[in-house]
């Protein structure tokens, strides 16, 4: 016979107690022993489970099971609440508060689907974000609610595609397009993932209405906004600097009726190289286009570790 999910064996098991000839307190009994103790792989399905599947329509019901969670694991969805601590001077969800969210979302996504931080890091291997392009017409509000779906939209192997669909009361406000790359957590080079990975949670289809995260060139004008120095603050556990903070001291830049206007635009960014504790870096800014660009580079370094293009909506 063939090997059913843990998960779904218990749940069939639970269904089928409800089948049999049992007193209520013994059906509870039961049910309660099996939710408490997942049944093992190995095992496929439960002995009262076997003895019941010659009943097709148990056997469709368990099938039907294990098609919806495959379906919830290909596309994740995650509901946040604009908290005070998100919003910036005007009220509204900050950038880096919006960017938060897409992280915590694609994170929550990934442990679901066991390619997470734990899961990689046991392989020794970890993902950093390389790319992110994001169009968001609007920012909402504190106390206001949205939901955040993500999916794999590509995946080699080395790098992934994901996109974000930001939506509040059914209305889209954002469509983020971001790319990850796999990399050795010690040689912090890329590398073939090591974890294995449910492949048909790939959604090549499902595409979004801006184009997939590409390079930003930095203009040979740019003149210097301030100087920095990484603190404690800004590091995540992988040691470096987190993703978001890049866009925080950017936004910490500007003067303070630029930073409070932004509610509305599009911004693409390089993550090209990691920035530690102590790290002293140079801000810079250009006028490029519609829009301005602005790099983070490390002090002694030709190239930036940081680079994006912000264009108002």
């Amino acid at each position: 016979m063939q090997s059913i999910k843990p998960h779904t064996a218990q749940k069939a098991a639970i269904f089928c107690i409800s089948s049999l000839t049992l007193c209520k307190s013994r059906k509870r009994r039961v049910r309660a022993k099996i939710a408490k103790k997942p049944l093992p792989e190995e095992y496929g399905l439960c002995r009262i489970t076997k003895n019941i599947l010659k009943f097709g329509k148990i056997y469709r019901t368990i099938k039907t099971l294990e098609q919806k969670d495959t379906a919830v694991k290909a596309v994740h969805t995650e509901k946040f609440k604009v908290e005070w601590a998100d919003t910036c001077a005007s009220g509204h969800l900050s950038l880096p508060g919006m960017l938060n969210f897409i992280q915590v979302t694609a994170g929550n996504h990934a442990n679901e689907l066991g390619i997470g931080y734990y899961h990689m890091a046991a392989a020794g291997q970890a993902w950093v974000l390389n790319r992110l392009k994001a169009r968001f017409t609007r920012m909402p509000r504190w106390t206001e609610e949205i939901e955040a779906s993500t999916w794999i939209e590509s995946f080699n192997d080395v790098i992934s595609e994901r996109n974000i669909l930001i939506t509040h009361k059914g209305q889209t406000i954002a469509q983020v397009s971001t790319v990850w790359v796999c990399i050795n957590y010690e040689k912090r080079a890329p590398e073939a993932i090591a974890v294995s990975y449910p492949p048909e949670v790939v959604l090549p289809e499902k595409k979004l209405d801006i184009k997939t995260a590409s390079r930003v060139r930095m203009p040979s004008d740019a003149r210097p906004l301030r100087t920095y120095r990484v603190s404690f603050s800004d590091i995540d556990a992988m040691g470096h600097v987190n993703n978001i903070k890049y866009t925080q001291w950017i936004v910490d830049s500007l003067p303070y009726e630029a930073a409070v206007g932004i509610t509305s635009g599009e911004i693409e960014a390089n993550f090209l190289s990691e920035l530690h504790y102590g790290d002293t870096v140079d801000i810079e800014s250009a006028k490029s286009g519609d829009g301005f660009t602005f790099a983070v580079r490390k002090q002694g370094c030709e190239k930036p570790a940081f680079i994006s293009h912000f264009n108002p909506l």
